[in-house]
């Protein structure tokens, strides 16, 4: 058996020996047996079944030449019988012939018999789906006008499973027709039950309506009625101002409102619409467009006048500020839109401070002078005149003290008014309401009020002074007094602008320093943008503490909303401005020159207020007959008394004053102090000696210039003059300072002719020169 398996192969139809071989001499082979006993025994093998098959075969033939007569006759008999089946064939073939047409006719009546099955199942189908479909179309003409919504919902839903059936394009129209007919009828007929569903915030009723929208595709339609239906009750939070009350209150009372509407439309939002991907913040929008006009139309219409806009202003932006932070559902565009109502106010926040600056005027000026306020405002002439009715006497002096009182109130007022303009109240509602983005029409605003209110007060000082140098009136220390205290307001009023100054420097550099830094000077100047200032705050879950960050990094004013950001005019003016600020430049100069001037001339008027005592003991003293004297005489006239006497009040007065600090701050402005401490060659001498000595030295100058205008004079006259000028020299020294024109006079008076000669030429150039003049001419006459 083991040798039939290794030679069976020989049998195979497609033997190949050489394949064969290969296949033997791949295997391995036994153990213990080398490789060359293999091959030999694999020889040996074949060699032996070779002679096997030999004899076999020799067998095989003998045995077959035995039988072949046997095999003979019996393929003759095979033959015959082969005849006989085969005309027996013929006929099994014609049979078959006959079988098979047969077979293909019945074949054909089989798929005849088929077809017309699956032809008359079709047709019942048909007949069928025609039989539901009149049902169908019977139902719907009904639901068509019926009252009952889920009928119709049903009649839309069988309908529904008729709209994807193929059919011919009439019919296709007329189902297309239906169910935008009851598509209709069904929306018409739920919408008031969803709106007022909606409306209620009834959560079950509004999904169980809105599963209707669904499923014939319409739920647009109903986030249109809830947004429409939602803002309806949104806007029924007014903003309703009460009388008495202040008009944020309102608006704070409006948020609190608003936000607790907004909080619950949101959740019943987020149970019913949210599942179909609608978005809330569109309703949001809406609603908050809607609070910028009624922001801006109460605005309009309930906003008190000044001086109470501002700062109700700012109030309100504060709350409306805080109010749109706390809601939760807010966005940095809504923010804007709602802040933009106020743009008006901050664009033109020059004009309604200024506004501001003149009712607080108006509210300073005394009710006791009402004349006053006309005067400021208007800039028409002040009336002196006595007051009829009190039964005042007609002296000059009247006139001079109301004059002088009105005064101290207007300078009190332009102090007053300044001081208000720039206090911490002021400036943090610019800070509020623009966010110091109107930083130059603040001061603008400062500029106009005070340039007008000065060049007023100017203008009736100026009066005054004319009046005084016309002479006619008595000093009177009272008077005096309140112009001190003018000098006194002034005084405060050039401290109050100094740190205005640092004020408005500090608060502007605070609030847009960061926005606009000094080392891009140039590019923002000529009008550059925000840059990364203009972008939106990224987009968390507090906006609030988006804002804080946004302010503490790029110096962004004003909320969300910068007014100035839509106005390349006011960034250019605001990056200018802010850059003088840099740069430590004076902002208020045009007042500070205005007020000192206004110290300037009311200096200058005091000083023509005190002569007046001066001029009056002088007056026609030239003219006395004491000059022409053809005798030596002792007589003193009057007027050396008088007006060492005046002089010496003047100077216990002055002592007396309580406000010599400031005094001194207006001399030192007026440069009285420069010119005095030359003559007194002292440093920090006090305002009532250096007020003192500049009176002394105007009212010896008044003498001299007397001395002057005297036409002739005796030898006896001269040597009189020289006394009377010796004496009041002495006892002014003993006061304050001797002008130099009169002590000029008293020594050249008294040199020898050579010596007054050389002293001309030493004065020549000297305004002192007119007094050596004088005294020359006064000698020559006497030596005629």
């Amino acid at each position: 058996e083991q040798q039939d398996d290794e030679f069976g192969a020989f049998e195979a139809e497609e033997f190949d020996p050489i394949e064969w071989v290969n296949e033997v001499f791949k295997s391995h082979p036994p153990s213990g047996t080398t490789t060359q006993n293999f091959r030999s025994g694999v020889q040996v093998k074949l060699q032996t079944e070779i002679q096997a098959i030999n004899v076999q075969l020799d067998t095989e033939c003998d045995t077959l030449l035995q039988e072949l007569p046997n095999i003979m006759r019996s393929i003759d008999v095979v033959m015959q019988e082969v005849d006989s089946l085969r005309d027996s064939m013929a006929v099994v073939g014609k049979d078959i012939e006959t079988v098979e047409k047969n077979t293909a006719s019945s074949m054909s009546l089989l798929m005849q018999l088929d077809t017309a099955k699956m032809r008359m199942t079709s047709t019942q189908a048909t007949l069928e789906q025609a039989k539901e479909w009149e049902e169908v179309v019977s139902f719907i003409s009904s639901a068509t006008h019926a009252s009952d919504p889920q009928t119709v919902h049903k009649a839309l839903l069988s309908l529904k499973e008729f709209m994807s059936v193929p059919c011919s394009k009439e019919d296709t129209a007329k189902r297309e027709h239906y169910f935008n007919e009851l598509t209709a009828r069904l929306e018409m007929l739920i919408q008031p039950a969803f709106t007022q569903a909606v409306e209620q915030h009834n959560i079950d009723e509004t999904n169980a309506l809105l599963q209707y929208y669904a499923d014939v595709s319409r739920t647009q339609s109903a986030l249109n009625i809830y947004k429409q239906q939602s803002l309806e009750t949104l806007n029924e939070v007014d903003i309703i101002p009460q009388s008495g009350r202040h008009l944020h209150t309102a608006f704070q009372t409006f948020f609190s409102d608003a936000n607790k509407a907004i909080e619950d439309e949101k959740e019943f939002f987020d149970l019913t619409l949210k599942r179909f991907n609608a978005a809330f913040h569109p309703t949001i929008d809406a609603f908050f467009d809607a609070i910028a006009r009624k922001i801006s139309k109460t605005l309009k219409k309930s906003l008190p006048q000044a001086p109470e806009l501002l700062p109700e202003l700012a109030a309100c932006i504060s709350v409306v500020t805080d109010g749109l932070l706390s809601c939760s559902t807010i966005s940095p565009q809504v923010i804007h839109t709602v802040l933009g109502a106020f743009s008006h106010y901050q664009q033109e926040y020059s004009q309604y401070m200024y506004l501001h600056l003149c009712s607080i005027m108006q509210k300073e000026l005394p009710s006791s002078f009402p004349p006053l306020g006309f005067v400021l405002m208007n800039g028409d002439n002040i009336s002196v005149h006595n007051d009829e009715e009190s039964g005042e006497s007609s002296k000059n002096a009247a006139p001079f003290s109301l004059f002088a009182n009105v005064l101290k109130d207007a300078v009190d007022g332009v102090r007053t008014t300044l001081s208000a303009s720039l206090d911490e109240d002021m400036v943090g509602y610019c800070r509020t309401v623009t966010g110091f983005g109107a930083g130059k029409g603040f001061v603008d605003a400062i500029v106009k009020m005070s340039t007008n209110m000065v060049a007023t007060v100017t203008e009736k000082l100026n009066t005054f002074n004319s009046a005084i140098s016309k002479g006619g009136a008595e000093y009177v220390w009272e008077d005096a007094r309140v112009l001190f205290d003018c000098c006194v307001s002034i005084a405060d009023t050039l401290v109050l602008l100094r740190k205005g100054e640092d004020l408005l420097h500090h608060s502007m550099l605070q609030e847009r320093g960061a926005q606009f830094p000094l080392s891009r000077k140039n590019s923002l100047t000529d009008g550059a943008l925000y840059g990364d200032i203009t972008t939106s705050l990224p987009q968390t879950q507090n906006i609030r503490s988006d804002f804080e960050a946004m302010k503490a990094t790029s110096g962004h004013p004003s909320l969300l909303f910068d007014y100035v950001r839509d106005s390349k005019e006011c960034l250019h003016t605001l990056a200018k401005f802010v850059y003088q600020c840099h740069q430590g430049e004076a902002l208020l100069s045009p007042v500070a020159e205005k007020v000192g001037d206004l110290n300037q001339l009311l200096v200058q008027t005091l000083t023509n207020y005190f002569l007046l005592s001066v001029n009056d003991a002088v007056d026609k003293v030239h003219d006395n007959e004491i000059w022409m004297s053809q005798s030596s005489s002792s007589v003193i006239l009057p007027f050396v008394s008088e007006v060492e006497s005046y002089l010496e009040d003047v100077a216990g007065q002055l002592r007396d004053y309580k406000h010599l600090d400031k005094l001194r701050i207006c001399l030192e402005e007026s440069g009285v102090v420069e010119l005095m401490q030359e003559e007194l060659d002292e440093e920090d001498v006090s305002a009532d000696v250096i007020w003192t000595s500049w009176v002394t030295q105007q009212a010896t100058r008044v003498v001299a210039e007397m001395v002057f205008v005297i036409p002739n004079v005796t030898s006896h006259g001269r040597a009189a003059l020289c006394d009377h000028v010796g004496m009041l020299c002495n006892a002014v020294l003993e006061i304050g300072i001797v002008d130099g024109s009169l002590t000029t006079l008293n020594i050249a008076l008294r040199d020898s002719e050579e010596r007054l000669q050389e002293r001309m030429k030493e004065l020549e150039s000297s305004p002192l020169a007119v007094a050596a003049h004088h005294a020359l001419r006064l000698r020559g006459t006497t030596e005629e």
